[in-house]
Formats: C-alpha cells, sequence, structure tokens
C-alpha cells in the first residue's frame, strides 16, 4: 500500500466551536473513499476495527483521529488525568486527546485554539460531528482564524464550509451543513489535510517550522524544470492517483492543480517530488486512437470521429513506457486500442511522439458483488466486442450476442485514452492453497504466500483495489490467518482482487 506522506506536517492549532446542531446522515454513495480510509487505518488515524464506512464519526473519534494525525497520541495517552468537561472520565483515554487539543491550540498562538463544549458545559463526546464542525476543525488546523481575510466574507459555518473547499478538503462531498459526518467522508477530508497548504503564521516558531513548506497564493517554491508527461495512473498501475511520470521523473501534482495532458510539454515548478504550479501547455497536440494494425499501416480514429489509416509520422523522438526508443521499436510497439500522441512544435511540425498501451478505463469489477455496475459498464459503453478468457480459453463475442457471467468474473472495459475504440474483457482466475507467510500482517497485507496443491509456494500481491475492510469481519471465510486454506480471485495483472466466498 502506498502512502501519502504530509507536506506541511498538520501543524496542530486545533479550535473547534461545538454547537447544537440538527444532523441527518448523508452517506454520500459516489464518493470515492475506499484507498482513503485504507492508508488511514493503515496509519492508525482511523480505527482499523471500523469496518462500515457510512457509520457516523463522533466528537470524541473525531478529535482522537487529528491528534494522532499529528503524531501526537502517545502525549494524548500521558495527557489524562484531568478535564474541564464534567461528562468526561478525567481518567478517560479521550480527556487525554481533549487536554492535547486545548493546550496546542493556546502554543501555536490561535487565540481561538481551543475545544468548546457545547452551552451547557459538557463536551458530548458520543455525538455525531456535523459537516459544519468538521469543516471548521479543519480549516483552522490550517491555521485561519475569525479575524482572517478569507473568512470574513460570511457568517459561521458558511465562511469556513467555503474555505475548506477552496483548499480542495471537500471536492465531490455533496454535504449539507447539519449533516452528520461519516467515516467515508471523515477518511477522505483527513487525506487531503495531508496535501493542504498552510496558512503562514506571524510568529517566529511557526516561521522557522515552515520554511520549506509554505506557499502563499502569490508565491510558489521549488525550481523550474520544463518536462514532456509521458503517463499517468491511468497508463501505469506504477503510479498513484496524483503521480505523472515525464522525461525527467516521477511527481505528485498537488492537490488542486489541474493535471497536465499525456503528451503536453510544460513548465512546472517541482519542490522535491511535487509539483506545485503547472504553466500552459506549450505545444499542440494531435491524437491518434488506434483500431487496428497491419504490418506498418495503422487504422485509427480521428478527433473527429472519422477512421482513417497512415504509417507512423516521422518525428525527431519516440517514447514508449518513459523510454526513448527508436522508429522501428515504435512501429512494433503500436497494436488495437493503443493511443498515439503527436506533439507540434511552433512551427506546426511534427516533434516528438507519444506511444501508449491500451487502457483498462474502470476499476475492476467483480461478478457478484458489482452485477449493478457491470450492466451500467456494458449499457452505457460503445464497445466493439467482449472477450472472455477462462481456463486459459479465450473467446470472442459480439456486442448482440448474450453471454453468461460466472461468479467472481472480473470486467474491465478496455480502450484507447479517449474510448474512441474499446471492448469489454472478462476474466476469471482464482488460485486456491494453505497461506504460509502473510506480510506485513493480517490485517492490512501487501503479500501473501500460498502452498498451492500441497507443494508449490508462490507469492501473491493485494491489489490497490482489494477492501481491506473484509478483513476485519467475523467471518471465517474472510480472516487471513497463517494455516488457513483459501481461494482468491486474481486480476489480470495476477494480483489478488478478493476473497472466494
Amino acid at each position: 500500500m502506498k502512502l501519502k506522506k504530509s507536506r506541511v506536517g498538520l501543524m496542530l492549532a486545533l479550535a473547534m466551536l461545538f454547537t447544537i446542531i440538527r444532523s441527518s446522515l448523508v452517506s454520500a454513495e459516489t464518493l470515492d473513499y475506499s484507498s482513503a480510509l485504507v492508508r488511514l487505518q493503515g496509519l492508525g488515524i482511523i480505527d482499523t476495527s471500523v469496518t462500515n464506512p457510512d457509520n457516523t464519526v463522533t466528537r470524541g473519534e473525531f478529535i482522537k483521529s487529528i491528534v494522532i494525525a499529528e503524531g501526537l497520541g502517545n502525549t494524548a495517552k500521558n495527557s489524562k488525568g484531568t478535564t474541564i468537561f464534567p461528562d468526561i472520565d478525567p481518567n478517560s483515554e479521550l480527556s487525554g486527546y481533549i487536554n492535547v487539543g486545548l493546550n496546542l491550540g493556546t502554543k501555536q498562538g490561535v487565540n481561538q485554539g481551543v475545544v468548546y463544549g457545547t452551552p451547557n458545559g459538557t463536551f458530548q463526546a458520543d455525538k455525531a460531528v456535523s459537516y459544519a464542525e468538521a469543516c471548521t476543525m479543519l480549516v483552522r488546523l490550517l491555521g485561519y482564524t475569525d479575524s482572517d481575510e478569507e473568512l470574513q466574507g460570511g457568517s459561521w459555518p458558511n465562511n469556513y464550509i467555503q474555505e475548506a473547499s477552496t483548499l480542495d478538503l471537500t471536492e465531490g462531498i455533496l454535504l449539507n451543513k447539519s449533516d452528520n459526518l461519516t467515516v467515508r467522508v471523515q477518511a477522505v477530508m483527513l487525506d487531503r489535510l495531508f496535501d493542504s497548504v498552510m496558512k503562514k503564521s506571524s510568529s517566529t516558531e511557526s516561521d522557522k517550522f515552515f520554511s520549506d513548506n509554505y506557499y502563499s497564493d502569490t508565491t510558489v517554491t521549488g525550481k523550474l524544470v520544463e518536462t514532456l508527461i509521458l503517463g499517468n495512473s491511468k497508463t501505469s498501475d506504477e503510479l498513484g492517483e496524483n503521480q505523472v511520470l515525464t522525461d525527467t521523473g516521477i511527481y505528485t501534482v498537488k492537490r488542486g492543480v489541474a493535471a497536465p495532458e499525456i503528451g503536453g510539454k510544460y513548465k512546472l515548478y517541482i519542490d522535491g517530488t511535487v509539483i506545485t504550479k503547472i504553466s500552459p501547455k506549450e505545444n499542440t497536440l494531435v491524437n491518434y486512437a488506434v483500431s487496428e494494425v497491419s504490418d506498418s499501416t495503422i487504422t485509427y480514429i480521428d478527433e473527429n470521429g472519422s477512421s482513417q489509416t497512415m504509417s507512423l509520422p516521422n518525428a525527431s523522438a519516440y517514447y514508449y513506457h518513459g523510454g526513448n526508443i527508436d522508429y522501428s521499436a515504435a512501429v512494433k510497439a503500436i497494436q488495437p486500442y493503443s493511443s498515439i500522441i503527436l506533439a507540434k512544435d511552433s512551427n506546426n511540425d511534427n516533434d516528438y511522439c507519444v506511444i501508449v498501451d491500451p487502457v483498462f478505463s474502470n476499476e475492476p469489477l467483480i461478478y457478484k458483488y458489482d452485477n449493478k455496475e457491470i450492466a451500467k459498464l456494458m449499457s452505457g459503453a460503445n464497445y466493439d466486442y467482449i472477450y472472455r478468457i477462462r481456463d486459459n480459453d479465450g473467446r470472442k463475442y459480439l456486442p448482440s450476442d448474450e453471454i453468461s457471467y460466472y461468479d467472481n468474473d472480473v470486467v474491465y472495459l478496455v480502450s484507447d485514452l479517449w474510448q474512441r475504440n474499446s471492448f469489454i474483457y472478462v476474466y476469471n482466475n482464482i488460485v486456491y492453497g494453505e497461506i504460509k507467510s502473510i506480510s506485513p500482517n493480517r490485517f492490512n497485507p501487501s503479500s501473501i504466500t500460498l502452498e498451492e496443491d500441497g507443494m508449490e509456494t508462490k507469492n501473491y500481491t493485494f491489489s490497490n483495489y482489494f477492501n481491506r475492510n473484509i478483513l476485519n469481519v467475523d467471518k471465517s471465510n474472510n480472516l487471513l490467518n497463517i494455516g488457513n486454506t483459501r481461494v482468491f480471485i486474481l486480476g489480470i495483472n495476477g494480483e489478488i482482487l478478493d476473497i472466494y466466498e
């Protein structure tokens, strides 16, 4: 599992104005939360016992998560023994987390940096955190207070909700201010917090702390580098969601910065390995969606949807899988559903060419869990055919053919980058054996060693798409223990997607 590393270190100016707000549960079904939840549970920020992403998050749980994210979990354990809230046991673990929040707010020099209780003087740790309260806490974590210019344009909580949006904490989250925060939303917001911009403090201590990490509204840090964009997470499983492959290395695009286009030439501001600003694209790109290849003749769909033929255009350089190759190798690399991106220079002459393999345009859908999503994919995609492979036997079906799915079939849409040509790929492969080892642990495994058929041992890696939450459910067919015999569903790259039930 790849874990994000915080660039700003969550300097905790912990200030939360808890008010009594009526809440209703909203689950935000379309929010992509799973990878964020896995990361945060792996870091201990969200408890691994949490298996239902639609559970509401309490005040106590939210404060605990933030203190742990700040790296002060051990400090909290040593800070219990007293409390200012009559409904909090002074000897409880939670009292320590609340006390850390109270003290840290003062230390960072923010006059609102304290945790307030409810109007009756209690804390009400078991009450759900509202969306408005969560936005307020996270914005203040980033160093903002009511007196800041950014928050002067409206009244609470709308000003904090708006600022949370400006800081890219809430993109895609469709909640009202009084809605209860759910685990899935908490995971996404806290995960994004690691990539957010900390407001510069006027204190000397804070200036020193942020001297290498702070970006103001008018200043961009990092060195200026001219690069060619050669790939992203869509073209390579080796790249994370916000990473790009360039001719000068692999970089992470800072949240809130628009993703660059594959094939484009850009000037990037790069701080370490993080892209903090991207200049406008400096060249013109012509895109060819390959449908057929016969010797040196390429049939493609152009940007207007018309079918054309050509030979690979001459260019000064050809890039494939991030490497520079010659013309003959480039011709051999092209296959049906490849993408060809030809860059033009300022004189409209051919400059260089980027070749991209067919891409898998969706997360793997497993027949049984994702039947509705598979039906949606099949009805929405303009695919050429269905290719099924089972027991090492492949067969092609026309879109008009009826095919029967088997439990645990894995379904993909394969296409060029622009989905002008596509086909449905149905894959079925399972492995069965006794678990000999698990790395690093059974609750958050990265790989596993199986003894198959009582003889051969083989190592399998868990896919990023594997839902680790099922490992916390007390079902004998899900729990992983050395010595157990299990059946695993594999994706096309041989990684484990699920446990067969």
